[in-house]
């Protein structure tokens, strides 16, 4: 009975010094109608870790991510185009009125405040009479191996979901290439590309000089990374 009583005492007393946050965690943990073996699909970080520090490590699927993709493009109104070039078919924006698709291609790895402000200047530097519609292009994740010489922190599917978060990106061009070919650019009917070269004038395509916030060194974040 007495060895009983001390092991309540200190029960209590372990209690008592946990914090709000604790007890709040507890409750969560022991709430019998919570289902914690669920888990629902997303960008895994153990994921994206393990494959920074070992890259040799196969990629996994990207096909839950596509899904997550369709869904919360679903959920926003008006649902942003998303328009994969690796499909089959053809590809066209959604018009209304005077719209003029405006184009904008990256890799846009590790979205920041700094990918923001591009996508904002690139969409605002626009002057025309009537709708905007900011098309961005994503790199895929052998173009960028072939670019950078080497693989992105996020994967294709991984990007998007970030770029589609962001208020500015009207439609999502996926398996993009760094140079649109003239076929593409009239299939998309594209009116302006943001930092377009010399072959976007020649087929009659506007060309938008915007000045980009950011750089970054994959590179070198991978190797500072790896050094942990």
């Amino acid at each position: 009975m007495r060895q009983a009583t001390i092991v309540s005492q200190r029960s209590n007393l372990t209690a008592n010094t946990k914090s709000s946050s604790e007890r709040e965690f507890d409750a969560w943990r022991c709430n019998p109608i919570v289902d914690h073996t669920h888990i629902r699909e997303g960008i895994s970080t153990t994921s994206l870790i393990q494959r920074i520090l070992e890259p040799g490590l196969p990629l996994p699927d990207q096909g839950p991510l596509r899904n997550l993709l369709d869904v919360f493009a679903g959920s926003i109104f008006p649902p942003p185009a998303i328009i994969d070039l690796d499909s089959p078919g053809r590809f066209e924006f959604p018009r209304h009125g005077d719209t003029k698709v405006v184009y904008v291609g990256g890799s846009w790895d590790c979205f920041s405040a700094g990918h923001v402000e591009y996508l904002r200047r690139s969409k605002a530097a626009v002057r025309v009479n009537g709708r905007v519609m900011l098309a961005v292009g994503l790199w895929s994740d052998k173009t960028i191996r072939d670019v950078a010489g080497d693989p992105p922190f996020l994967l294709l599917m991984e990007r998007a979901l970030a770029v589609i978060q962001c208020r500015h990106a009207d439609a999502l061009i996926l398996n993009a290439p760094c140079d649109i070919s003239i076929s593409t650019y009239n299939s998309l009917a594209i009116d302006i590309v943001v930092n377009g070269d010399k072959d976007s004038c020649e087929i009659g395509v506007k060309v938008l000089a915007v000045t980009a916030v950011f750089r970054v060194f994959p590179t070198h974040c991978r190797g500072r990374l790896c050094r942990w």
